[in-house]
């Protein structure tokens, strides 16, 4: 069983047509087991694992029976894919179909089939190239090259990459893929790049990802690629050397563009987590004309009044789109083995103006007061029809909050619809705004580990151990009281995820710029293990408030992440939770103190190679002394402000005695 879904638009000809022609869009979404298309031509031409589907007819056709499996097609109907090697065995090799024939492409002459293995990815539009990646054993990865006129078998690896991966090839034989580069500490690390006909292999992008994967996936006849660059969608056009990342669609976390038609319509998807970590995809297109930032798919068809009716109004992923825009081939939002697969065909009416035009504004970013968590957001949404327009014509919000509404700290989307008296989708509008501060706001990409408990002078707040909790969650309204010149013990407690070791790190804006920027601002506080949230396990540290550090109202973060000691206050984490408070800097001997109030400040604590110390009156001796009270360190300061080098020292607990005209100062301190 099939679906099929059509719209029309009249298209008045010129006066010397006798007759109207009518242009239809199409969706046709396929309902048998693992039917999801991996490619499709500019005839209409789709290939499934097993199978042709021709657009215009519903027919399919099954794959030739030395064939195994289909990924790639051109104009010419040429066909990329594997086949047997041994099919006793069932070992495979990558193959590749002309004029009806499968031929096969082997393998590197150092590969034992048996013991390695290989992915074939496209076919070129002229039919010369195939490539893929291929492995030597195990565990060595290259790309191949086959030049389908000569035969010859490329390999490609390159000393400077763990890893090198070919997923397009165009008629000149260069290549867009990936190479790692096992990144910044070890590991994974896929950068997005392409390799020219000499096998020179160049980076995509102005700087290196952060992220484990990315990649160029298409290459359209202008050289313009496309792909994904540290979770967000890019276009990069190697005429002009300009690379343009997009927005990952609100309530996503990636998105990608895995092709590129020659009209410079770009098609992905954007994805996100759902239950038991499952992925759940939606279908995006991108072109200038559709607007600055890529359109889920859905939207564009229900703008021209085709509603899909799409499970979870997810429409799933977007893997191809034919080299002249016209169609869209993918599969729907379910694991690939399993899915159905779909085709869209625009016929032209892609970029048909609406009957009425809408001025959607762009995003909104708005700083809210100091010490607000909400902000009053102003917008308008003018629109204009045509004299052919319905009658009736309205805007009706559907999502988020109206105009002059006090909009919460965080992203809201806001939707509206333009609909006409019998309640038809005329056309629509969607933006995001943002309500922040002049802090920056860092993310959790995965999933929301949350911190549950935070003591802190003299300060006891509990929060949810709810991983549906926000990622950043505001609590300013708890005003921590802190003096300059103190050290206040910080305990920290949080959900781990299962057995795994998160770490916290607390930031304060001491000089209260707006920016967490110095290591004087900085703390890390330890880590947890395999902790509930709620059995009590915590992390320690001590955060020390300079002398000079300006009296009034000021901000605390706290984060709390996995693998290592979050050091940076702006960056976006896998997994764990952001908390933000209200901080009040009093003047030495004011407030609410620390358990001894001190005059003399020693920081940071923990501390690597130097202790910085500061004072109200000049320090004559600082001595330290180690766990066994053995003094290992003695300072002659004879000033208000001093510096301690502990390089030499073992980690460890260390006593620190600081002798002034007003008398000694004892204090603990951490050596990392």
């Amino acid at each position: 069983m099939t679906h099929r879904y059509t719209i029309t638009s009249i298209l008045f000809a010129l006066c010397v047509f006798p007759a109207a022609t009518f242009a239809q869009m199409d969706y046709y979404l396929a309902n048998s087991f693992g039917s999801r298309f991996n490619d499709i031509n500019d005839n209409g031409t789709a290939v499934s694992g097993g199978a042709y589907f021709d657009f215009a007819t519903e027919v399919w056709t099954p794959m030739e029976a030395e064939a195994v499996e289909m990924v790639s097609i051109n104009n010419n109907g040429d066909v990329a894919g594997s086949m047997f090697l041994d099919e006793p065995n069932f070992i495979l090799q990558p193959g590749y179909q002309q004029n009806g024939v499968w031929t096969p492409i082997g393998w590197f002459p150092a590969s034992i089939p048996s013991e390695s293995s290989f992915s074939t990815y496209s076919i070129s539009p002229n039919g010369v190239w195939v490539t893929g990646q291929m492995s030597i054993g195990c565990c060595d990865f290259g790309t191949f090259k086959y030049n389908t006129e000569t035969g010859v078998l490329t390999e490609i690896f390159d000393p400077a990459y763990e890893a090198v991966a070919g997923y397009v090839i165009t008629n000149d034989g260069t290549i867009g893929g990936w190479a790692d580069d096992a990144g910044l500490g070890g590991g994974t690390r896929r950068i997005p790049v392409y390799i020219t006909p000499d096998l020179e292999i160049i980076p995509v992008g102005t700087t290196l990802p952060q992220f484990s994967t990315n990649a160029v996936n298409d290459i359209n006849a202008s050289s313009v690629m496309v792909g994904d660059f540290d979770n967000q969608p890019f276009i990069y056009d190697r005429n002009t050397d300009e690379f343009t990342t997009f927005d990952i669609p609100f309530g996503y976390i990636a998105a990608t563009f895995t092709s590129v038609s020659n009209t410079g319509v770009a098609v992905g998807y954007t994805q996100k987590f759902g239950e038991f970590g499952s992925l759940l995809r939606d279908a995006i297109i991108y072109h200038p004309a559709l607007g600055s930032q890529p359109r889920f798919l859905r939207d564009v068809l229900l703008i021209n009044g085709l509603d899909i009716n799409a499970p979870n109004d997810r429409m799933g992923t977007a893997i191809a789109i034919s080299p002249n825009g016209e169609y869209v081939a993918g599969w729907d939002d379910q694991p690939p083995f399993a899915a159905n697969g779909w085709v869209v065909y625009f016929d032209s009416l892609l970029f048909e103006p609406a009957a009425c035009s809408m001025e959607c504004p762009s995003d909104i970013e708005v700083i809210a007061a100091q010490g607000e968590t909400s902000a009053e957001v102003t917008y308008e949404i003018p629109f204009t029809c045509s004299i052919n327009a319905p009658d009736s014509v309205e805007l009706v919000l559907v999502e988020g909050l109206a105009s002059g509404s006090t909009f919460p700290f965080g992203t809201t989307q806001i939707v509206h619809h333009l609909v006409d008296g019998d309640g038809n989708l005329v056309n629509l509008c969607s933006f995001n705004v943002t309500v922040s501060d002049e802090f920056c706001a860092p993310q959790i990409q995965f999933f929301v580990e949350p911190i549950t408990r935070m003591v802190v002078a003299g300060v006891d707040h509990v929060s949810t151990v709810d991983a549906t909790a926000p990622a950043h969650e505001f609590f300013l309204d708890v005003e921590v009281p802190m003096n300059a010149a103190a050290n206040y013990p910080i305990s920290l407690e949080g959900y781990t995820g299962g057995e795994y070791v998160n770490f916290f790190t607390a930031f304060v804006d001491f000089d209260q710029d707006g920016v967490f920027n110095n290591a004087e601002e900085m703390f890390e506080i330890g880590s947890i293990e395999n902790s509930t949230g709620l059995d009590g396990q915590a992390a320690s540290g001590t955060i020390s408030v300079p002398l000079d550090a300006l009296t009034g109202v000021t901000r605390m973060r706290i984060i709390k992440t996995d693998a290592a000691s979050p050091v940076d206050p702006c960056f976006s984490y896998f997994f764990g939770q952001v908390e933000d408070y209200t901080v009040i800097i009093n003047d030495i001997g004011t407030g609410v103190s620390a358990t001894k109030e001190p005059t003399i400040a020693i920081y940071p604590n923990p501390a690597d190679d130097v202790l910085r110390i500061q004072s109200s009156e000049a320090i004559e001796l600082v001595t330290l002394y180690n766990a066994q009270g053995q003094e290992v360190a003695q300072v002659s300061v004879r000033d208000r402000n001093g510096v301690i080098d502990i390089s030499a020292l073992s980690a460890g607990v260390y006593t620190v005695r600081a002798t002034g005209s007003s008398g000694v100062q004892v204090m603990s301190i951490v050596k990392n």
